[in-house]
């Protein structure tokens, strides 16, 4: 997360045997894969920590108005 947060995904490990570390699409293929699609999107790891539990899911009943 922290790689995502400085912009640094191109540290991180390489999943992809065709993308190699001098290719001029290196970094944007590494952000995209670790961090998300848009720059200094949640990244993936930590978006399923911050989805809500299931009693936080349950729909609020609307308010009801008198007429």
């Amino acid at each position: 997360m922290n790689a995502c947060i400085q912009n640094q995904a191109e540290t991180l490990p390489n999943p992809f045997s065709d993308v190699p570390t001098e290719h001029w699409a290196f970094k944007a293929v590494m952000t995209m894969h670790y961090c998300g699609a848009f720059r200094k999107a949640t990244p993936p790891a930590l978006f399923q920590k911050l989805q809500p539990t299931n009693s936080q899911q349950q729909p609020q009943k609307e308010p009801q108005f008198q007429k």
